[in-house]
């Protein structure tokens, strides 16, 4: 990477989550056919500026607390969810065009070294991405489809909001 730390660098938090038919161009009135993680999904991923990234996401409802004291002791049915919705992995990141395509889309590919599925580990994850609003909002779009149980196959776009700036509390 570069001296100067991409636009991309810094932390985001996930605005929304939806799947839509492929070929659709989501916007705020476009509604999605599916919203795999709630109307109101919880969401990080942060990038730095030596290039590497780390990504979480989960429905409000997974992260509600379980029953049992502690995760460590807790049942397989309050393991089973809590992680089933969720989402998380990391690894070195890249930047990249893609010269095979005509509008030469911008790719990052993340190399997972982590992932809670791990079919995802020592693989690339894909996503088309772009940042809008004055580099406010970050739009991530896996190349891959998704295909839902009914066979329809579906663009997965996750919208996030920068939040680099902003202090955070703790109760420590």
């Amino acid at each position: 990477m570069s001296s100067q730390p991409h636009p991309i660098t810094g932390t985001w938090a996930l605005q929304t989550f939806g799947l839509y038919l492929p070929d659709t161009t989501p916007t705020p009135d476009t509604p999605a056919l599916l919203h795999p993680l709630g109307n109101a999904p919880l969401g990080r991923i942060t990038f730095t500026a030596d290039g590497y990234m780390s990504c979480t996401l989960t429905s409000r409802d997974a992260a509600a607390p379980i029953e049992s004291a502690s995760w460590v002791v807790a049942s397989d049915e309050e393991v089973v969810s809590a992680a089933r919705a969720m989402t998380t992995y990391c690894g070195p990141f890249r930047l990249y065009k893609d010269s095979d395509n005509d509008n030469g889309q911008a790719l990052l590919a993340t190399a997972v070294d982590i992932a809670l599925d791990p079919n995802w580990m020592g693989k690339p994850q894909v996503r088309r991405w772009e940042l809008r609003d004055g580099e406010k909002t970050l739009v991530l779009r896996p190349v891959q489809d998704i295909v839902l149980p009914d066979g329809t196959k579906t663009t997965a776009v996750l919208v996030w909001h920068r939040l680099d700036g902003v202090k955070a509390s703790a109760n420590l």
